[in-house]
């Protein structure tokens, strides 16, 4: 029955009934826990919906999301609310990681709000948010109107069903036209209610705090249409909002319970992670014994780090629960191997001559060198010793492939390293600023037209494995938020190694801009060192089998020098250029450079010279640099 209501095979519907129970007996007949059909409806990317008592579920705050377009003041209105002072410090807390708190309103009701930032950057973070929440406050500035992150906040709610209200917000400054924001928002698609829509609609003043109270009674008004009910007495079913490590508390978490009560001591599974709640504490830090629907808490005990938007489940068995995230693990392993276009090539390892090989692109010997190294232990009469060769468990164990694709692959792969890219490692505290940064890299790679390559990603502080991984691909290493430790910063600077850390995103996608337009624009300018005339030609043989065509030459501009590359001008047309000098001298004096008005012999690899000729010395200097990388 559990098969046809998910509408999949019942083969494979009992391999995961098998595998979460533990139970590989168990058979189409049998009958399964709620628990289990909870999880495995998960696994399915369907959501279980249970019957329930309607005289067991009780009223719950609405779960609000705030929305709109950067500074249109979101931030204000979210201090306003809460009471505290972060708009000073946006980098901080709720701006740059989806955050959550509860307040009471002046009217007594509860409602608790999710903040997703608005700038474009974080548009998965905010199309996130949307998925838990029950009513978005779309904010828009009075002076300024709709603008593009204002209709991705509509396009956003409307695709997710989630009903708006609209806070047109800054009515107290000098600009502002509430009537222009109507009419631009019912142009976007929204029916206001003032136009006989159900789009509720408050003129607002975070700042001076003007108008709040309309706004909450508007969200309580909406919940109250809205009939929010859920269980409290069941285990907890909630969603991971942000997740990272944190020094001296191990893996931490932030969920919002969307039904049940949740509690110190709970085993739950989230993602890939799964473990044991040993303390939860709410928005102000303080240590709590339980949190109900609607409520936002921070948890410590996961063994590891789940993504944002994970479902969070709690089960009654540790041993389930480690099943349950092993097994996502190795799907979303599978899926990555699976997956040609994100697939890594494990190669042997290479010698610290052959590293230098690879990066002066000289590679076909490496190449070479591993076809033969894996073509021996690829005889079919190898022995055992031979096919447990390092070579080929690396390759098994690093790909799906088989070993001659690999080759194949590793070859393609060394061949394409004349095509240039930007090299990048992106290291973030949490994962939705990793993602943050990601989508920053792509978006910013298709804007400049620029060959990006992200050679690495991860959660955490920056490791002497980054380090070496930037030198191995020439790649810098860009930071959300991280305090780079000296050790690791000392390393990087020794071995000129780019490392930089921003708390606020718009400073690292600045940076990031300057990488791009350094890399883009590897533009060399000329500088005109001087000129000089041709007054002679001579031959001199200095005791070699060939003569040697010398010019003697009279400086007229600047100096000509011995490191210079020279263009000859004949006539008041451009010859040749890009003329190396072979030897310079002043009488028989080898010398560097000869200043205006003295006299030399120039040596060229070019010898089609005439007597009149000009010849220009110049030099190629590359652009400076934006981006500082010291």
């Amino acid at each position: 029955k559990l098969a046809r209501e998910m509408k999949v095979s019942d083969e494979k519907l009992l391999n995961v009934c098998r595998k979460i129970e533990q139970n590989p007996e168990l058979e189409l007949e049998s009958v399964v826990s709620e628990e289990t059909a909870e999880i495995v409806a998960l696994e399915m990317d369907l959501i279980p919906v249970f019957n329930r008592d309607a005289s067991k579920l009780s009223l719950r705050p609405p779960i609000v999301t705030i929305m709109g377009h950067v500074d249109h003041g979101k931030t204000t209105l979210l201090d306003s609310f809460r009471n505290s002072n972060i708009c000073a410090g946006e980098h901080g807390g709720i701006t740059q990681g989806i955050g959550a708190f509860s307040m009471k309103t002046s009217l007594g009701g509860d409602i608790t709000f999710i903040d997703t930032p608005g700038h474009m950057a974080f548009s998965k973070m905010r199309a996130r948010g949307a998925e838990v929440t029950d009513i978005v406050v779309l904010v828009v500035c009075a002076a300024e109107g709709v603008q593009p992150q204002t209709l991705e906040s509509i396009e956003f709610a409307t695709e997710a069903e989630v009903p708006m209200i609209v806070a047109i917000n800054k009515i107290d400054l000098p600009g502002a036209n509430i009537q222009r924001v109507e009419l631009e928002l019912v142009e976007a698609g929204l029916e206001l209610d003032k136009f006989g829509g159900e789009v509720l609609h408050v003129p607002i003043s975070a700042k001076v705090r003007k108008n709040l109270s309309d706004l909450e009674e508007a969200i309580l008004f909406k919940a109250e249409l809205m009939e929010l009910r859920e269980e409290t007495q069941c285990k907890a079913r909630g969603v991971i909002l942000e997740s990272e490590f944190a020094q001296g508390k191990g893996n931490v978490c932030s969920v919002i319970i969307k039904k049940g009560t949740l509690k110190p001591g709970d085993i739950v599974v989230a993602g890939k992670a799964h473990g044991k709640v040993r303390q939860m504490v709410n928005e102000k830090k303080q240590q709590v014994k339980s949190a109900g629907p609607s409520q936002a808490v921070e948890i410590w005990g996961l063994k590891d780090l789940p993504e944002a938007g994970d479902d969070l489940l709690v089960l009654n068995d540790l041993q389930k629960a480690k099943i349950v995230s092993d097994r996502r693990r190795i799907e979303f392993e599978k899926e990555l191997l699976s997956a040609t276009k994100q697939e890594e090539i494990y190669m042997p390892k290479i010698t610290f001559k052959e590293r230098k090989m690879l990066r002066s692109r000289d590679t076909s010997k490496i190449v070479e060198r591993l076809k033969k190294e894996v073509s021996e232990v690829l005889d079919p009469d190898a022995d055992d010793i031979q096919q447990n060769h390092p070579a080929i468990q690396m390759a098994k164990r690093g790909s799906g492939k088989s070993i001659e694709e690999q080759l194949e692959q590793i070859s393609t792969l060394f061949e394409e390293k004349d095509e240039k890219s930007l090299n990048i490692i992106l290291k973030a505290q949490n994962w939705g600023m990793l993602e943050t940064l990601e989508e920053s890299v792509t978006r910013l790679s298709e804007e400049k037209d620029c060959n990006i390559c992200v050679v690495s990603k991860s959660v955490g502080n920056v490791t002497e494995a980054d380090l070496y991984s930037a030198q191995e691909f020439s790649a810098s290493i860009l930071c959300m938020d991280l305090k780079i430790p000296k050790s690791i910063a000392s390393k990087a600077s020794r071995n000129k190694i780019p490392i930089k850390s921003h708390k606020i995103i718009y400073h690292l996608l600045e940076d990031l801009e300057k990488l791009i337009r350094d890399f883009v624009s590897q533009d060399f300018e000329e500088q005109v060192l001087g000129k000089a005339n041709i007054k002679a030609l001579f031959e001199i043989n200095a005791g070699k089998k060939n003569a040697q065509k010398v010019a003697g030459l009279e400086i007229s501009e600047g100096v000509v020098a011995r490191r210079a590359k020279y263009r000859l001008i004949r006539e008041g047309e451009v010859v040749a250029e890009d003329i190396q000098a072979l030897d310079l001298r002043k009488f028989k004096e080898q010398v560097k450079e000869v200043s205006k008005g003295q006299e030399c012999g120039l040596a060229l690899n070019y010898e089609d010279l005439k007597e009149g000729d000009v010849l220009v010395a110049y030099e190629l200097k590359k652009r400076k640099d934006e981006f500082d990388y010291s």
